[in-house]
């Protein structure tokens, strides 16, 4: 057992060891020059992992800004000549005095890996002491210091190009710590939920052994240098989003030691914005009923209307239906009256639009003529009626039928002089009305109305059955 219990005591020491976060040893500190930022570069002998940057205490108490970069010349230039082909790896600005900032960047064999990094806006450096280039160790290998350097200052931006120097001149002392071993585990299970146009909730999985977590939410897809949050949390609420609009969730882990670990990206999209729907429009209109239609909203779930003579806004759910749909009939209606049609749209995370507004006038019915007989004599009569609203022409028939035909004369006038009749018969005058209310055209059903013609009488004036006397 006291066996078992010394190789696991000796594993444990292994792994911590293992995992443990180093500086790079660099040359004592001589003085502070101010006014362009130094600092140095290598050339990396083993694959590792920078774990954390300073700016040495000795240049001074301001803020740190330091600029880590991956040289992509084979070979470094040399003062005066500059060169802007390199990616920058990490650009810290005005962060904290004396304090490690944690950095999570993979170094491969043989990448070419320069650093500047000054204290204050006097772009105030810690000069080493010694003969340059200098000799330091990474883990077990051996590994040389440069001189490097940029004609001006960190504290607005990360360095536009470099140059190198030679033998004997100072490096600007800028720690860099390393760990050598298994990286800090990133988070996984990204996700966002409950999204609205101008919300979302943002979460990841939790990673055992972590001391906290840094996140951000983007619209880029590079992960952030500076402006995340720290959180001992899995989730957080976010707002003031843009509808319709790509994030970028960034989140990595931080480990004990000040490890970081790899940012993790995953992108969502809001919502459009919760806006009233659309084009609207009424079909299937009467007198009495109608439709209401409008236009789907790209994120409602459902719809709140309301039908009745008011402009204002509803102020209460009394007589607001919901629906799914984006059509519904009205019920009963008023002919020739103004009807409003108030139109919202409920989105997801009860997100609800304001109310849009539109309206109708319903049309007035195609009625028949009520018509009146007069001036009746042997063999004629005139018919009349009032105009009927709305009314553009109409039709007539004059039958001995009380039943109407199945068409008529189309006549423009509401008086109508019948002749040539016989007497003593019977008529019926029918008349309907052609009619368009509102752009919608009806013919109303058939009026009627009849007469009788005089008859021609003629009789004996002595009543003697064989003589006819006439008098006027």
């Amino acid at each position: 057992m006291k066996q078992l219990n010394f190789l696991l005591a000796l594993l444990v020491c292994w792994v911590t060891a293992s995992h443990a976060q180093t500086m790079i040893p660099l040359p004592s500190h001589s003085s502070v020059y101010s006014g362009l930022v130094r600092g140095y570069w290598f050339v990396a002998p083993t694959n590792f992992t920078i774990v954390g940057l300073r700016v040495s205490p000795d240049a001074g108490t301001g803020n740190q800004y330091i600029h880590l970069m991956k040289i992509n010349d084979a070979t470094p230039v040399v003062y005066a000549t500059t060169s802007s082909n390199f990616t920058t790896l990490a650009y810290i600005s005005n962060a904290t005095y004396n304090v490690i900032q944690p950095v999570n960047i993979n170094v491969s064999s043989g990448d070419i890996i320069g650093v500047l990094g000054h204290s204050g806006t006097g772009i105030a450096n810690s000069y080493s002491a010694g003969a340059t280039p200098f000799s330091a160790t990474i883990g077990t290998f051996n590994v040389t210091l440069n001189r490097l350097l940029y004609q001006g200052g960190l504290t607005s931006s990360a360095a536009p190009n470099y140059s190198t120097e030679g033998n004997g001149t100072p490096i600007g002392r800028v720690e860099i710590y390393y760990q050598i071993g298994p990286p800090c585990p990133s988070p996984g299970g990204l996700n966002a939920s409950a999204l609205t146009s101008q919300t979302a909730t943002v979460s990841w999985g939790a990673v055992t052994g972590s001391v906290g977590y840094d996140y951000a939410v983007t619209t880029s897809a590079t992960p952030p240098m500076t402006g995340f949050t720290t959180t001992t949390l899995t989730s957080a609420n976010i707002t003031g989003l843009t509808p319709s609009t790509t994030y970028y969730l960034h989140v990595r882990n931080k480990c004990t030691g000040n490890g970081i670990s790899q940012w993790i990206t995953y992108s969502f999209m809001t919502l459009p914005p919760c806006f009233p729907p659309v084009g609207f429009n009424v079909t299937n209109l009467t007198p009495v009923s109608a439709t209401i239609n409008w236009s789907p909203w790209a994120s409602a779930l459902t719809y709140d209307y309301l039908v009745d003579l008011s402009r204002n806004d509803p102020t209460s759910s009394t007589g607001v239906t919901n629906t799914a749909t984006t059509a519904a009939n009205t019920g009963t209606l008023t002919e020739n009256t103004w009807y409003y049609v108030h139109i919202r749209s409920k989105c997801a995370a009860n997100e609800i639009s304001n109310w849009s507004l539109d309206s109708f006038l319903t049309p007035i019915p195609c009625r028949p003529p009520f018509i009146k007989i007069e001036h009746i004599n042997t063999d004629e009569a005139v018919a009349y009626w009032e105009p009927v609203p709305t009314a553009t022409s109409y039709e007539y028939a004059i039958t001995t039928s009380s039943t109407p035909p199945a068409l008529g004369t189309k006549y423009a006038y509401t008086t109508l002089h019948t002749s040539a009749l016989d007497d003593g018969k019977d008529y019926y005058v029918h008349v309907r009305s052609l009619c368009n209310s509102l752009g919608i055209d009806g013919i109303s059903d058939w009026g009627t109305a009849s007469f009788k013609t005089f008859p021609v009488s003629v009789g004996t004036a002595n009543n003697d059955g064989f003589g006819l006397s006439l008098s006027p």
